[in-house]
């Protein structure tokens, strides 16, 4: 089981196969080169594929966070670059990617419920295309909200 300490919050825990913690995965030359979501999770009970960034205040650079990482899966998935497949957490291997649903979550601990609506429209607004790409949910919520959601 793997927990993820972020912003502020202890995310998980989380089965290892079914946790892509991007922080640990990819190459280091990767790291430094490409910004990434914090990780992304399989969640088998509801054949859903979530990645979640988490922030400490009003959320900047996100749309290209959640689009590397979701490029960086599935070429991962197809071999791209030779031999990345086999880096991938088990479940990430055999993915139902024609079935599955994806959702995208912004982590915002301490912002109040009465803001959440507003920068889920701001965060769906700059991703617009990208949603309708990845055909993927987008939310903000904040730590009482991510509970619910099983993910802290």
């Amino acid at each position: 089981m793997i927990k993820i300490q972020e912003s502020g919050l202890t995310f998980g825990p989380f089965i290892d196969d079914d946790l892509l913690y991007i922080e640990k995965h990819p190459p280091q030359r990767l790291k430094q080169q490409v910004k990434l979501c914090e990780f992304v999770w399989w969640n088998t009970a509801k054949q859903q594929l979530v990645a979640v960034e988490a922030k400490s205040s009003v959320p900047d650079a996100t749309n290209e966070k959640f689009d590397n990482a979701f490029q960086m899966i599935t070429l991962a998935a197809h071999d791209r670059p030779q031999h990345t497949t086999s880096t991938l957490p088990a479940s990430f291997q055999t993915l139902p990617w024609p079935t599955m649903s994806i959702v995208m979550y912004v982590v915002i601990p301490k912002s109040p419920d009465k803001f959440l609506a507003m920068l889920t429209d701001k965060l769906r607004a700059e991703m617009s295309v990208k949603q309708r790409l990845w055909q993927a949910e987008m939310f903000v919520i904040n730590r009482q909200k991510a509970a619910k959601k099983q993910l802290v």
